[in-house]
């Protein structure tokens, strides 16, 4: 048996597929090897095809950091630890800082445990 006997490459979809999937279209620049270029793109549905609910801002096709690794270091431990593997990866995973260290959490922000203190029950 040879290898085109049971190898095919169609360059079309079979007729049973194209009846079962109407408006099938190709968005070739858009890799569906990952995710998120697609999911960016289905974002855009949002707004609707009738333009009757416009975008309260336009979304950009990258995002804000487009398709890279994202890391976050709560603590310097934490730093150094990402620091120590971007040295030891080498160049292509040098990184830039996005954000300051340190968490704070916006005015509005209860900061307040909402749970009643408890000391526990008395021992016998």
């Amino acid at each position: 048996m040879r290898a085109n006997e049971f190898v095919t490459e169609n360059q079309k979809f079979p007729e049973s597929h194209q009846d079962a999937t109407p408006g099938m279209r190709s968005h070739p620049n858009l890799d569906n090897s990952s995710p998120y270029h697609p999911w960016r793109y289905s974002a855009h549905y949002l707004a609707g095809a009738d333009g009757k609910n416009p975008y309260e801002h336009e979304p950009e096709r990258e995002g804000p950091n487009g398709q890279a690794l994202i890391t976050v270091a709560y603590t310097k431990a934490e730093a150094d630890m990402v620091r120590q593997a971007e040295k030891a990866f080498g160049r292509e995973a040098g990184g830039k800082m996005l954000t300051p260290m340190g968490s704070t959490e916006m005015a509005d922000t209860n900061k307040q445990s909402v749970t009643k203190p408890f000391k526990g029950y008395k021992r016998k």
